[in-house]
């Protein structure tokens, strides 16, 4: 039977290489809830390939996976460790749906939202039931950097503020 650290592996292979490149890493880290800049991206590869042969195999992921997944090291400022039981079932799932909302919404999948995109989104995260706070409430606590748009990063940092997302090392 296959350790959860090569089953999780296996997944992220998408094309079967038996490696994980550049683009399977980014669905990584939006399936955990982070959008990365290009930069951040090349800076997370960097850090996982050991070898430097542009590619993460099993053994580089594995040791990482060992060292309690520690998402910080990867170049994202803010980023909390995660570990292998971080998020239960449920929090897993309304991460996954509350990223689905978030790329309904980005049109252009430039990982932020303007006030208008976030507006539609937010309508929709209130119809089911992941916020009961107004818009003006959610904008004002939302564009931590004032730059007038709602990052990824900031919508999943606010979703666990709020209570939405949860995980063990948080409570």
């Amino acid at each position: 039977m296959p350790t959860y650290s090569r089953v999780a592996f296996d997944r992220l292979d998408r094309d079967g290489s038996g490696t994980i490149d550049i683009v399977e890493l980014q669905a990584l880290c939006k399936s955990l809830g982070r959008h990365l800049s290009r930069a951040e991206l090349a800076l997370a590869a960097q850090v996982l390939d050991c070898n430097g042969d542009g590619t993460i195999e099993y053994d580089e992921f594995l040791r990482w996976w060992r060292q309690g997944r520690q998402l910080g090291r990867l170049g994202s400022v803010g980023w909390k460790e995660l570990g292998p039981d971080s998020l239960s079932d449920d929090a897993s799932a309304r991460l996954q749906q509350a990223i689905r909302y978030f790329e309904f919404f980005d049109m252009d999948e430039s990982g932020s939202l303007s006030c208008d995109e976030f507006s539609k989104l937010h309508a929709d995260l209130t119809k089911h039931g992941f916020t009961n706070l107004s818009l003006a409430e959610c904008l004002v606590t939302l564009d931590t950097s004032g730059d007038g748009l709602v990052a990824f990063n900031e919508y999943c940092d606010w979703l666990e503020t709020i209570g939405s997302l949860r995980c063990s090392l948080c409570e």
